[in-house]
């Protein structure tokens, strides 16, 4: 069985940190615009949703991939 996985936005870095909470260490880091803030799974654990302040956008990160599978624009 997988671990719980933790999701942690990074201001200053543009990504997010992937924590393996079973171990307490940072497994990945995904690029995720350049201000990552806001941030929420889907149901499934299959898509992570996170905000681009600077771009007044929303990420779509397909977590399979992982990487941004969509930017939606928020106007």
């Amino acid at each position: 069985m997988a671990a719980p996985l933790a999701y942690v936005p990074n201001e200053g870095s543009g990504t997010v940190s992937v924590i393996d909470t079973d171990k307490d260490v940072v497994i990945k880091e995904i690029k995720a615009g350049t201000k990552p803030r806001g941030i929420a799974t889907g149901k499934e654990a299959k898509f992570l949703y996170v905000s681009d302040q600077p771009h007044n956008a929303l990420l779509v990160i397909d977590l399979s991939k992982p990487q941004v599978a969509e930017s939606i624009d928020l106007g």
